[in-house]
Order: C-alpha cells, then structure tokens, then sequence
C-alpha cells in the first residue's frame, strides 16, 4: 500500500494553456442521461464528460469535478481524439476519484470477538493485491512475523540448488510461537513471501505436510530455494492478525476479518476496498493538466503492467504522452502504482541538456 503523500508532477514542458472549448461540469449529484454538462445541469461521470469532449472537434474542453466522490471500476480513457485541456477538481482536494469499493454490514466475529467481520464485496481474486481503508486510514494486511520482526528460517541446503527445488519449502516448527501453528493453517488465504535476489515470491500453498513441516508451493519460485536464503513469511492469514488495524480476507468464506482500533465500532466503521487497477488511461495524449484532485483506491490484478493485457496497474497509467502535467493532486491508499507511463521522457540539467529515459513509475 501506498501512503498518502501529495504529489507536483511536470513531465516536459510546463506551458501555459488557454481554453478554448467548452466548460464540462461533473458532480455526484449529476444526470448523465438528462446533463448537458452546464453548472445547473453537470454530468455524474468522468466517462460522459469525456465522451461530450470528443464532440468538441479541435477545440480543448476543461472538465471540472465539483466537491464529492466518484467511483470508478474501469478506467475511462483519454487519446488523441479526446480534445481535453485540463482534468480538474473545483476546489482543491475536496474532488475525490476513487477505485474504490465500500464496505457495509460489520458484525462481530462469531469465533473470536475481538474481529469485526464482513462480506467481501465483489468477487475475489486469489492472485490481486488489495488495499482497505477505514475510518481514513489504511489497514495494515495480516503477517506473520511483522516487518519489523526477524523473518522466519526455513530449511534448504546446497543440494537444493542444482536440484533446482522451486516448490517444497521446509520449515522449522521450532521457530514458531507454538509447534502446532500452521497445523490447520487456511490454504485458501494464507501466501507466502520469500524474498529472493531481485523479487519477493507470493505463492500460495498447495498442501501443508504438517507432521514433517513441509510446503509444497503452488507455484515455483524464481530461483531455487535455498539460493539467498532471507527466510519466508506468512500473510493474510490468522496467525498474522497480532495487532489492532490488522485484516485480512478468507478465500474459503469471502469475508474480511478486521482487528478495529480504539474506538472503532461497528456502528462508526467507514471502511472501502481497493478494486479497480486505474482510473484513468491516457494514450499518445498532448498537452493536458490534471489538478488539484484526490485519486486513490486502486488494486494489482495478474495480467496488470506497463505492457499487460490489462494495462498499468496504477491510478493514472498509460504511454505516448507529451506535456502532460499533474500538479497538487493527492494520490493515496493504492496497491499498484500512483502513475505509470510508458514513454520517453525529458528532464534539464544543470547543463542545459535532455536527458531521456524510457519509463516513469511513481
């Protein structure tokens, strides 16, 4: 997860721009069926306001977001034949675009009453990364042991290396709190993370050999395991919910299990879940200014990347853009990237110099 940090953002040159279409009004109080995009009558959805744009010809609209949230769960696309000048909130920070999902109905855990538990509310996939936020704060995913703590050992000799062993995984029951930790360890949730030479592994587990402390992974890791031995940990499981703000997700039940903070109750529980991968895709764009808005709340689903089939996994992604400029726009809560974009980009130096690379992650 991301945190929150505010983020001034000027790839190429920073021009002027001058506006010369129309004024597009988007507001969650918006009709984007009876709209026409007008202060009295403004649009609901980025979507439509993009789409009223393109109907602009050569001339660049300005769509404005008024103080609100707006919920994305596919990106909405801008190219070439978008004539869009500036993406911007009405007021700084109060326009929120979100890939978020809420969360309702928390009960008590009938099994354990310090959790507070509730239906996942979309369906899950196994392999994504998420993100929950409560009360305006990000939940700290289950771990065992916690980053701060030393990782666990497991067991792996020389002879594992040219045996090329990527998928049993032998660990010390000593090591644990308990000896019988893992024996009903839950194998629809529970990933591990092995950190490797350039990569941390997260491969579930396809079976669990208690007695003789054994994993057989599902998938293989990147190198065979044994080679830069760093020890593994166990997340988004039980044995991870040590703390107050912890949670975690159940493959075999879809519910979220949250350990609340002081405070917080059923009743005052605010609480949402990362689920889409971006929010907006720019391609072969030209000179567009994005301002002044909160965007957050996207997730890492397989098959997410600067080149994947379904794109940058990050909040504003995508390739080919010239003069595009974000500026004092909060990007936050987010499992993938804040921007990712493929192209080439130019910085001055102290020289005077272009100094180009290919790629920006943020």
């Amino acid at each position: 997860m991301k945190k929150n940090f505010s983020l001034l953002l000027a790839i190429a040159s920073l021009a002027n721009y001058s506006l010369f279409g129309a004024v597009i009004n988007v507001s969650p109080k918006g009709d984007d069926e009876n709209g026409n995009g007008s202060v009295a009558k403004p649009y609901a959805t980025l979507a439509r306001a993009v789409e009223e744009a393109k109907k602009n010809g050569d001339k660049s609209s300005e769509i404005v977001f008024a103080d609100g949230t707006y919920r994305f769960i596919n990106p909405v696309a801008i190219d070439a034949k978008t004539p869009l000048s500036c993406i911007r909130a009405a007021n700084q920070g109060k326009a929120i675009l979100s890939g978020a999902v809420e969360i309702k109905a928390w009960k008590k855990d009938p099994n354990d009453s310090r959790f507070l538990v509730a239906e996942f509310p979309f369906e899950i996939d196994a392999n994504a990364s998420y993100t929950l936020v409560i009360n305006g704060s990000g939940a700290k995913m289950a771990l065992y042991p916690a980053q701060d703590k030393k990782a666990l050992p497991y067991f792996a000799t020389a002879a594992d290396i040219p045996l090329d062993n990527r998928n049993v995984l032998r660990y010390n029951k000593k090591a644990l709190l308990s000896p019988d930790m893992f024996k009903d360890l839950d194998l629809a949730s529970a990933r591990l993370i092995i950190p490797q030479e350039w990569a941390k592994n997260r491969p579930y587990i396809a079976t669990n050999d208690w007695a003789n402390g054994v994993f057989y992974l599902k998938g293989r890791t990147n190198m065979p395991l044994g080679r830069f031995n760093q020890g593994y940990r166990v997340s988004n499981s039980i044995q991870g919910m040590t703390e107050p703000g912890t949670w975690m997700y159940e493959g075999s039940t879809a519910k979220i299990r949250y350990w609340p903070r002081e405070g917080e109750t059923v009743e005052n529980l605010n609480a949402s879940i990362s689920r889409a991968v971006r929010i907006i895709t720019v391609s072969k764009v030209k000179n567009l200014r994005i301002s002044g808005l909160v965007l957050e709340g996207c997730s890492v689903v397989p098959g997410s990347g600067v080149y994947g089939k379904k794109g940058p996994a990050a909040i504003i992604g995508g390739t080919r853009t010239e003069n595009l400029v974000i500026e004092n726009c909060e990007i936050r809560n987010t499992s993938g990237a804040g921007i990712l974009l493929a192209c080439e980009i130019h910085f001055n130096t102290s020289k005077n110099l272009l100094q180009p690379i290919q790629s920006l992650y943020l």
